[in-house]
């Protein structure tokens, strides 16, 4: 369903970003689609925070067991025979998975809206009225810091959250490691 969610976010910030950066300054009709195109990318912004409001726990919690879970089924799999251990590898390679697709999710919201600010910049936005490119400014200034799902506000969902995730699992895991 997360999946689900974040392709159809990155299917309208890509489209938005395509229709700015087509979006022709000099037409008579230009503020009226800036104005319509500013409006969605409201409503955007106000679906990303419902969607991150509704997984928001889903989020933490998979941060928190993904780690654990890593941790320890690599510790299992270090520690018992070989067919238990091709047994364990399933369970971490799911977790494994599972982290990845949260994790990778969320990346490509980053990407995908970090793509607007330079999609209206290199718009012929100079060719628009003074109202039109007053708009262009205030509309780049707010789409400067990109759209990102977190786990409570403590850290966003991104490949380097990814990362952080497999490196607190292997220092947790040569922490066991070190007590057996």
């Amino acid at each position: 369903l997360f999946c689900f969610f974040t392709t159809q976010m990155l299917m309208h910030f890509n489209y938005l970003s395509s229709a700015l950066s087509a979006l022709d300054a000099s037409a008579p009709d230009a503020l009226l689609q800036l104005k319509a195109l500013i409006s969605y990318h409201n409503q955007l912004l106000r679906l990303v925070v419902r969607i991150n409001s509704i997984f928001n726990l889903t989020f933490t919690l998979d941060l928190i067991i993904t780690t654990f879970a890593i941790s320890l089924m690599g510790l299992t799999m270090v520690l018992v025979n070989l067919t238990s251990a091709v047994m364990f590898s399933a369970g971490f390679s799911f977790f494994l998975i599972l982290g990845y697709l949260f994790c990778k999710n969320g990346d490509e919201l980053i990407r995908e809206t970090m793509k607007i600010s330079p999609a209206i910049f290199y718009s012929n936005w100079y060719e628009g009225s003074y109202e039109y490119r007053r708009l262009i400014i205030f509309f780049i200034m707010r789409t400067k810091a990109p759209c990102e799902f977190q786990a409570y506000g403590y850290t966003s969902l991104s490949m380097e959250t990814y990362m952080r995730i497999l490196k607190l699992s292997y220092q947790l895991f040569t922490s066991f490691r070190a007590i057996e």
